[in-house]
């Protein structure tokens, strides 16, 4: 209802954040559309995923796989693409 009689009032355009659908523009805190805060958000926030959640799995699984060894893997042999390839880099047979 007030972004409505604001918008009403004024010649410049009116963004609301949830001022209601009256207003000429909106805006939503990413973190509320994505569901990244701690806390409920406000009762007009319209959240389209849970990445907070989410997330908080992820580095859960990521830190289970650390701590019982599964992360990181056993190492793989990497190429090193020619063109990237330096002697002075290489080493050298006997240490030194």
């Amino acid at each position: 209802m007030l972004g409505a009689a604001v918008t009403e009032q004024l010649d410049v355009p009116t963004i609301g954040i949830g001022a209601g659908p009256a207003c000429d523009g909106q805006v939503l805190v990413f973190h509320d559309l994505l569901g990244l805060g701690k806390d409920t958000p406000p009762k007009f926030v319209r959240q389209y995923a849970d990445v907070g959640r989410i997330a908080t799995e992820a580095i859960a699984a990521f830190a289970d796989d650390v701590r019982s060894g599964n992360f990181p893997a056993r190492p793989r042999p990497t190429t090193v693409p020619p063109a990237w390839r330096r002697p002075e880099l290489t080493p050298r047979a006997g240490g030194g």
